[in-house]
């Protein structure tokens, strides 16, 4: 699916509808459960153009304390600047600023919406997900999963050379 740029009006486009999305297959422990709502706003600014909008999705991620699946709400706003891939320097190692890293390129006047979700949705997902702040884990020994029940396994022994650090968090617990 792709914004034909040759039909853009100068006020721009408003795009607003639900979008079957799914993920690169190296994402595993991702799941699409719903249709992505996407909604934006595409604006000409001569041979470049700016996009402004927001994604709604529901997610199925793994947790990486407990392994457990959860499911999670994602929603991100995004505001891009596409430039013709003509303007792409030519340089093979580019030290890129803050401002850049929301610089897109397009070519054949056109920009494709898949990508520019698919890459939107990673950018949003969290580093480490949780299914809750309260999650257990697993236990380091047996693997129980000690949100749904206990183990028998002696607490593991501190390492003595954090023993130190320790006494410090304790400290500051109080």
């Amino acid at each position: 699916m792709h914004i034909d740029l040759k039909e853009v009006t100068p006020k721009g486009l408003h795009l607003s509808r639900n979008i079957n999305l799914a993920l690169p297959p190296s994402i595993e422990e991702v799941d699409v459960i719903n249709p992505c709502f996407v909604e934006l706003k595409l604006t000409p600014i001569g041979t470049k153009y700016r996009i402004i909008g927001s994604i709604r999705l529901k997610l199925k991620l793994q947790c990486s304390r407990c392994s457990e699946s959860y499911p999670f709400d994602l929603f991100s706003d995004f505001d891009l600047l596409y430039l013709p891939i003509e303007k792409m320097t030519s340089e093979v190692e580019l030290e890129l600023k803050d401002k850049d890293a929301n610089i897109a390129y397009y070519s054949e006047d056109r920009i494709e919406l898949l990508e520019l979700l698919q890459e939107q949705v990673l950018l949003a997902l969290p580093m480490k997900p949780i299914c809750s702040e309260e999650c257990k884990g697993l236990c380091l020994s047996c693997g129980t999963n000690l949100n749904i029940s206990s183990c028998n396994c002696k607490s593991v022994s501190i390492d003595p050379r954090l023993e130190k650090l320790k006494k410090i968090k304790e400290l500051f617990n109080k």
